[in-house]
């Protein structure tokens, strides 16, 4: 059965289906059949070859239905590996209570990039300070600055033409 999963789920990949409620489906196959065999080859193969519009999403499913797991795609060894990823189990690896709410999902037939789906699994990214706000659009201003050769007195005057002599 692994295979038949891995070949299913390297065949929506490669052809890059537009079919969101199967990929929901192939999501649910997938981490069902990690819980039964640990065996994540078809779950890390989706992960990272999904199309680009389903992973941001199919990863925040996979993190709110398996519990202490975690996807890496960035070291040697996985890199190295067949399916580009691979997990790392803890100690508490399993379903959570939301793989009900996935199983629901999938058998009313939803779509991975549905408003259902994102409202099941909504995004967990915190919102930064008005200090950490500021830090980084200096930071961008800075860069961009540095890149275009611009100067910030020219900047401003620029911008407060009535109220700054430049003095360059």
């Amino acid at each position: 059965m692994a295979q038949t999963i891995f070949k299913s789920v390297k065949m929506f990949c490669t052809v890059q289906e537009n079919a969101p409620a199967k990929a929901l489906a192939l999501v649910l196959s997938s981490v069902d059949h990690m819980l039964e065999h640990r065996d994540w080859d078809a779950l890390a193969y989706f992960l990272g070859h999904a199309p680009a519009n389903m992973r941001g999403i199919s990863r925040r499913i996979v993190g709110e239905v398996l519990g202490g797991v975690e996807y890496d795609s960035t070291s040697k060894v996985a890199k190295a590996h067949r399916c580009k990823g691979q997990f790392k189990m803890g100690d508490n690896f399993g379903a959570t209570d939301k793989i009900a709410v996935l199983r629901q999902l999938v058998a009313d037939g939803e779509k991975i990039t549905g408003k259902a789906v994102k409202e099941a699994f909504p995004s967990q990214t915190e919102d930064k300070s008005h200090d950490e706000k500021v830090k980084a659009f200096a930071k961008s201003i800075q860069k961009r600055m540095d890149n275009d050769g611009v100067k910030w007195e020219e900047i401003v005057a620029a911008m407060f033409p009535e109220q700054v002599e430049p003095n360059f």
